[in-house]
């Protein structure tokens, strides 16, 4: 990988993969050809936890230029008046076309909970979602420790809960591309001052524990449509840049990176060809088995 820490304009280039990293204006005017090209603007979908939350208002400055992660930018002061951490939100950028939406889930359920429930309405959309980003399970490390569990047993019931939403998932992937974000990197040094009851179970053991969970999930699924796309580099990205202002959270350059990967995908899907969806999986699945290529057969 090329990087230089020093500079959030700092470029993430794997052996044989390449992103083209875009300015706000270069975004707006991506997204205007996008909903050109297709006829319908664009509609992202973000459901999770506080990372998914991150990526939210990474895409709000992007397209307003406000900043309201205070979880990344020191200078942001959190006012929970006005922002709300735990609940969902929609966005609209006119300049752009683009419609953003945000949905709170901090966990899976048995399949007759709020999160199959969403899901099964995604499908049901008329207007269907461009890309749908998903990810969850710091929460439940935490939980598990805190309830004196051992994460083994909890990792398991992950696991089950995870195959139960899959078939939902994979429905949604026939019109949506579905990508899963893992678990970043847990910064124990940045996480020690938080307290006990927060860093509770977070450590990069469990970590990998619950992101192998899914991979081993998807990496065993015969789909018959697109499969639902475990996001290898979002993994590697965090990992790599030690700048997590609290442990837990993305920091600056690491949120920047993903938005940058997300962002190409978006774009691309206005030009994409035979001959450019293999660069795309290579950003997206870059590290499995020591290839820069996708898994899935698109």
């Amino acid at each position: 990988m090329k990087w230089n820490p020093q500079r959030v304009t700092a470029v993430w280039e794997p052996s044989r993969c390449t992103i083209r990293y875009r300015s706000p204006s270069e975004v707006s005017k991506c997204v205007i050809d996008v909903a050109n090209r297709n006829r319908e603007e664009p509609l992202i979908v973000l459901v999770g936890d506080s990372r998914l939350r991150q990526l939210r208002d990474g895409l709000v400055e992007i397209f307003t230029g406000k900043d309201f992660d205070f979880q990344s930018n020191r200078r942001v002061i959190y006012n929970d008046t006005v922002y709300k951490k735990h609940e969902s939100s929609g966005s609209y950028f006119a300049n752009s076309g683009l419609h953003l939406r945000f949905e709170w889930h901090a966990g899976m359920d048995d399949g007759s909970g709020s999160l199959t429930s969403l899901i099964k309405e995604l499908i049901k959309l008329q207007f269907k979602p461009t890309i749908v980003v998903i990810g969850m399970g710091a929460w439940t490390m935490r939980q598990c420790t805190n309830d004196k569990k051992l994460q083994s047993f909890c990792v398991q019931a992950y696991q089950k809960e995870f195959m139960t939403l899959l078939p939902a998932l994979e429905t949604l992937a026939t019109t949506s591309k579905v990508i899963w974000l893992p678990q970043g990197a847990i910064h124990y040094e940045q996480l020690l001052p938080r307290g006990q009851d927060l860093m509770a179970g977070l450590n990069n053991r469990n970590t990998m524990l619950y992101n192998n969970a899914v991979r081993e999930v998807l990496e065993s699924s015969r789909p018959k449509g697109p499969p639902v796309i475990f996001w290898e580099s979002a993994w590697e990205i965090s990992l790599a840049l030690k700048e997590s202002m609290d442990g837990l959270h993305f920091g600056n350059q690491t949120k920047h990176h993903l938005l940058q990967i997300l962002i190409e995908w978006v774009c691309s899907s206005s030009t994409r060809t035979a001959e450019t969806v293999p660069i795309i999986n290579n950003i997206l699945f870059h590290g499995r088995s020591d290839r820069c290529c996708s898994l899935y057969p698109e």
